[in-house]
């Protein structure tokens, strides 16, 4: 996650009750306590703050492992274990190379028969030439961890709307060397 996100989540919790601390003692001062317009404008700043905390530094960081079994009457084989990774968005905020790392580990430790990766590897609308180098070298390096997934039956992947916006042979490319 970017660090001026995580700076304006930590200011905002930090100063707001401060803020609220502050208008409540001026009113008080001025001999009026905060009106009902107050209070419901705080329970409402503190409510949308409190979402947007969840929305965008607590909910992007978990990892969701479902184990669903399918019964189908067109498969008479062994049972499969099918792993499934999608929307990594390499480059974007909440998606580092150490993470990955984590996911790709707890995938493995599953034990999956078959791994499939459904795009969307790149965060963000702007192809590649409208990227700082920067930018385009955090992409490529989200690639390189998928290379340690492991499953008898194959790591098998898709490309995604983002991928084919940043650049989808270039991405192909990079899945291809791992």
């Amino acid at each position: 996650m970017s660090n001026t996100i995580m700076i304006l989540a930590w200011a905002g919790a930090v100063l707001w009750p401060v803020v609220i601390a502050f208008g409540m003692w001026r009113g008080l001062k001025t001999g009026r306590g905060p009106g009902l317009a107050s209070w419901l404008a705080i329970f409402l700043i503190t409510t949308l703050w409190g979402l947007g905390l969840r929305a965008f530094l607590i909910e992007p960081e978990g990892l969701i492992v479902r184990r669903v079994e399918v019964v189908s009457r067109f498969w008479q084989g062994a049972p499969l274990r099918v792993g499934v990774i999608t929307d990594i968005h390499g480059g974007g905020p909440h998606m580092s190379v150490t993470r990955l790392e984590r996911i790709v580990d707890e995938m493995n430790g599953e034990r999956p028969d078959i791994v499939l990766l459904l795009g969307d590897f790149v965060a963000g609308h702007a192809p590649s030439q409208d990227r700082s180098a920067s930018e385009n070298a955090e992409v490529t390096a989200i690639l390189p961890p998928l290379g340690e997934l492991r499953a008898p039956l194959g790591v098998w992947s898709v490309l995604g709307n983002h991928d084919w916006w940043y650049d989808g042979a270039a991405i192909e490319a990079g899945l291809q060397g791992l």
